[in-house]
């Protein structure tokens, strides 16, 4: 799998996670949909996680990994929770050092 393919297919699958997301409100369709959803901002973050999966499957490929569609998409779906995972342990604020 060449670069461009893999990016494009890490990027299926992490817009995958933004559409089952949305997915999960359908039933509120009738009715007002949460404020996130109608939010420019809610998709450009799905845009740039997307993306983020995208990039982190061209990370394998570039490391020599045989990466085929299914598990460029699985890595795909996978980066936005990693990335999640990473900036929850971020410290809001910086602690004293003693």
């Amino acid at each position: 799998m060449g670069l461009a393919e893999g990016f494009l297919w890490g990027c299926v699958g992490g817009l995958g996670v933004i559409v089952l997301e949305a997915h999960r409100f359908r039933k509120f369709a009738e009715r007002r949909l949460p404020g996130f959803l109608q939010s420019r901002f809610f998709y450009l973050i799905g845009v740039i996680m997307a993306m983020f999966g995208g990039l982190l499957v061209v990370a394998y490929v570039r490391s020599g990994f045989e990466i085929k569609p299914v598990l460029a998409i699985q890595i795909g779906v996978s980066a936005p929770f990693l990335m999640e995972s990473f900036l929850g342990r971020l410290p809001i604020q910086p602690g004293k050092v003693n």
